[in-house]
C-alpha cells in the first residue's frame, strides 16, 4: 500500500494536470468519437424513447466559429491559408462530428429540469434582490430544522461549546398507511434509541443559511464547450460551520473519471462523517487544495452550457456554492411509486433499474455514485440516440 506522503505528492502533481487535461480533451476533436459513442450505447439498455427537434441555428453558429478559427490560422509563410481538398475534407468531418455532438446534447437537454422543479428541489436560484453572488432557496431543505441534529433530530447547541453524544439510526423510520415502520437498519421501532453512536451532534445549517458568495458557471468561447455532459457527486464532513464539501468527483458521459480531488474544510472538523462520506482523517493528511481552489477547478471544467447530472444534485451545488442552469436529477427522473415528495435513494434506483450494487461498504464512493447517476440518465436517452443514428 502506498504511503500517505506518496498519495499527497500524487494529488499535488496531478491536480493542475487533471484540470488542464480535461479542458484540452473537451476542446479537441479526436478520432475516437465514433468508438466512444458505440461504447456509450453499450453502457445501459432502456425501455423508453422520446422524440426531439433539431437546433440548426445554434449548430450553424458553432460551425462558423470553428471555420473562422481555421481561416484565421496563418501558414508558415505568414499568408492566409488557402483551401485545399484535404483541408475541406477535414473541415467537413469536423462539421459532422459537431453536428453529432449537438444532436446528442439536445437529446439530453430534453431531461433538464424546468425552473419550477429546480425551485421545488432546492436548487440555488438568483435572489430576487439581484445582489451579485446571493441566491435564494425555495424548497423544504430536505427536512432541515435549525438548531437540531442532522442525524437524530434532537436539539443541541450548534456553537459546540458543549458537546453531547449522538445516538442515531442509519435509516430513518418510514411511514406507511399512517403508521411509522421499524428502522430499516436494525429493525428497532420508531422512537427507539439509535443503533449507532457518535461523540457529537452535527448540523447542516450553513447549507441553507449561508446564501452569499455563490459563483455562476459562465459561457465559453469554444464551440465544443456547448456540448459537454458531466455527472457530479460530492462527499462532505461535519465541521464547526456545519457540513462542508471535502471531495468532488466528475465523470463524463463515457463513464471516465475526469476529476477526483480532496480539499480542506474551512473550519475545524467535528466528525468526518465516514459512515456516509467514506472520508477519514488520513484522506486529508497532506491535502493543500482549498475550497476556493476546488470551486475554481469546477468553474474551469464546466461552462454555462454544460449539462450536469446527479442524484439530489442541488445539495452538491449548494455545498460547492455554485449556481448552474442545466441539470438532470435522477431524484426526479426516477420518482417514488407513491409519488412526490417521497424520494428514492440512488442505491435503490441503481439496483432496480441497472442491477448495479452501490454503497454496500462503509461510506459512499463519489466516483461510484456519479457513474451510477450517469448510467441512469443514459438508460433514458439511449433509445433516442439509437434512433438518431439510424436516420
Amino acid at each position: 500500500m502506498e504511503s500517505v506522503e506518496q498519495n499527497t505528492d500524487k494529488r499535488k502533481s496531478s491536480t493542475v494536470a487533471t484540470v488542464e487535461k480535461n479542458s484540452a480533451e473537451a476542446n479537441s476533436d479526436t478520432k475516437k468519437d465514433d468508438t466512444n459513442d458505440k461504447r456509450e450505447e453499450s453502457n445501459v439498455t432502456d425501455k423508453q424513447s422520446e422524440s426531439h427537434n433539431d437546433k440548426p441555428e445554434e449548430l450553424n453558429v458553432a460551425v462558423k466559429q470553428l471555420d473562422s478559427h481555421n481561416d484565421k490560422e496563418p501558414s508558415h509563410s505568414g499568408q492566409k491559408r488557402k483551401s485545399s481538398p484535404d483541408s475541406d475534407s477535414l473541415r467537413e468531418k469536423k462539421r459532422q462530428r459537431l453536428d453529432k455532438k449537438a444532436k446528442i446534447h439536445e437529446i439530453y437537454e430534453g431531461l433538464i429540469l424546468p425552473e419550477h422543479l429546480m425551485k421545488e428541489l432546492d436548487y440555488p436560484r438568483q435572489d430576487p434582490s439581484g445582489e451579485h453572488g446571493r441566491v435564494k432557496l425555495y424548497g423544504n431543505h430536505f427536512g432541515f430544522k435549525e438548531g437540531y441534529c442532522k442525524r437524530c433530530d434532537k436539539s443541541f447547541d450548534t456553537t459546540f461549546s458543549r458537546r453531547t453524544q449522538c445516538d442515531f439510526h442509519l435509516e430513518r423510520s418510514k411511514r406507511y398507511n399512517g403508521r411509522q415502520q421499524p428502522h430499516g437498519c436494525c429493525g428497532r421501532s420508531y422512537g427507539s434509541r439509535g443503533c449507532r453512536t457518535a461523540p457529537s451532534h452535527v448540523h447542516k445549517g450553513n447549507l441553507y443559511q449561508d446564501l452569499e458568495n455563490y459563483k455562476v458557471t459562465e459561457k465559453k468561447d469554444n464551440p465544443t464547450d456547448k456540448y459537454t455532459i458531466y455527472a457530479v457527486d460530492t462527499e462532505s464532513v461535519h465541521t464547526m460551520k456545519g457540513i462542508e464539501v471535502c471531495r468532488v468527483t466528475v465523470v463524463d458521459r463515457k463513464l471516465n473519471v475526469v476529476y477526483n480531488e480532496f480539499c480542506l474544510p474551512t473550519t475545524k472538523v467535528v466528525d468526518y462523517n465516514t459512515i456516509w462520506s467514506g472520508i477519514s482523517e488520513k484522506d486529508l493528511q497532506g491535502v493543500t487544495k482549498t475550497f476556493e481552489d476546488l470551486r475554481e477547478d469546477m468553474l474551469k471544467l464546466f461552462s454555462a452550457d454544460t449539462i450536469l447530472v446527479g442524484h439530489g444534485l442541488s445539495s452538491d451545488l449548494i455545498a460547492m456554492k455554485i449556481m448552474h442552469e442545466k441539470v438532470i436529477d435522477t431524484l426526479y427522473l426516477y420518482p417514488h411509486h407513491r409519488g412526490w415528495p417521497l424520494k428514492r435513494s440512488l442505491k435503490d434506483i441503481a439496483l432496480s433499474e441497472l442491477g448495479m450494487r452501490i454503497q454496500d461498504g462503509d461510506g459512499h464512493d463519489s466516483a461510484e455514485d456519479a457513474i451510477a447517476a450517469m448510467k441512469l440518465v443514459q438508460k433514458r436517452v439511449l433509445p433516442m440516440i439509437k434512433r438518431l443514428k439510424k436516420e
